[in-house]
């Protein structure tokens, strides 16, 4: 598949308009994508589909990202002027583990995005989902109860 033909699969555009507010323009979207949205649409929400928080897990999936281009991302997106940043992770990928899942998915929470969500893998012919699938979302979301519970500076 084309590379041109990825990208314009990897980003969804949509129009909500939550009740009594403004509509809102959300994107979702690839870390590594980014810079590439900002150069064409406006956006005040963006989704990060940041799928896993263990690089060497990403790379065997074909989809090579690293902590500090999310880094850039974020950046990148606070600096346009987005208001809202999502990230979206999934548990339990093949190859994922408690011990790399806690301390790398706490590291990614020091970019403050404004929501995150985790869901559980969901089992593919030929791709086993992790054993410590249902604990990464139990750690996972115990994380961000936690961090619900500590004020923003």
């Amino acid at each position: 598949v084309a590379a041109a033909a990825v990208e314009a699969l990897s980003v969804k555009q949509l129009q909500v308009a939550p009740p009594g507010r403004a509509p809102q323009n959300i994107l979702c979207t690839r870390p590594t994508l980014v810079h590439k949205v900002l150069q064409t649409h406006h956006t005040d929400r963006v989704t990060l589909g940041i799928q896993s928080v263990d690089e060497a897990l990403l790379s065997e999936l074909n989809r090579p990202q690293s902590f500090a281009q999310v880094a850039e991302s974020v950046r990148l997106l606070r600096d346009a002027g987005v208001t809202t940043i999502n990230f979206d992770l999934v548990g339990g990928l093949p190859g994922d583990t408690t011990a790399s899942f806690e301390p790398r998915f706490r590291e990614l929470l020091t970019l403050d995005p404004d929501m995150v969500h985790i869901y559980p893998y969901t089992q593919k012919p030929g791709q086993q989902a992790s054993p410590d699938r249902a604990e990464i979302v139990r750690i996972g979301n115990g994380i961000l109860a936690e961090q619900a519970a500590t004020p923003r500076q």
